[in-house]
């Protein structure tokens, strides 16, 4: 089975701010969480059955998110995407120039998550080893694209990766299409 979009997440001032832009289109909201160990206020939104729902994360503590925030201030933190086997899709990505992020060592050791990486891409690429991925009917998918930043030659990476829908941000700045709708993540950042 084909990689899946799990989910794209936004590192936002306020994860309350961001969430009032999207109940404002009409768009649900899960539960605000506080993950004390990640050091992040995070709320889902878009309906739980589907696949690709927005994650809105604000760095409420220390940590990767904080730091984050920090170096490259607010805006798309990274697009996760569900694989039945890391060790099967991580070969057919040879060539493609991505590089495995070193915390990547310990994620996929504790929850069977690696992270990808290239300079000047405007999000890592976190893949998710589901090994049920494919057992199920095919979800409907809330995101139905994500526009990343980066340089002409990244789309070639995002197309080996095997998700539709990932494109390169063109003038109009990383964003998302919802429901047939662009939505600018510079609209969740504002905070």
């Amino acid at each position: 089975m084909s990689p899946t979009l799990s989910h794209v997440a936004v590192l936002v001032p306020s994860a309350a701010a961001a969430a009032a832009v999207c109940e404002a289109a009409g768009w649900a909201l899960g539960p605000v969480e506080d993950f004390p160990a990640e050091g992040t206020r995070e709320v889902y939104v878009g309906p739980p059955a589907d696949d690709g729902r927005l994650l809105l994360m604000e760095a409420i503590g220390p940590g990767p998110y904080r730091r984050a925030l920090e170096r490259r201030g607010p805006g798309l933190h990274h697009v996760a995407v569900d694989v039945a086997s890391i060790d099967d899709h991580l070969p057919g990505l040879a060539g493609a120039g991505w590089l495995l992020h070193p915390a990547s060592l310990r994620t996929r050791a504790d929850r069977g998550v690696v992270y990808l990486a290239r300079p000047g891409l405007g999000a890592l690429i976190e893949v998710q080893e589901r090994p049920d991925h494919g057992a199920a009917p095919a979800r409907p998918r809330f995101v139905a694209e994500v526009h990343v930043a980066g340089a002409p030659d990244d789309q070639r990476r995002l197309d080996a990766l095997g998700v539709p829908g990932l494109r390169l941000a063109g003038r109009e700045g990383p964003g998302v299409v919802i429901g047939g709708r662009r939505l600018a993540l510079a609209t969740l950042t504002a905070g």
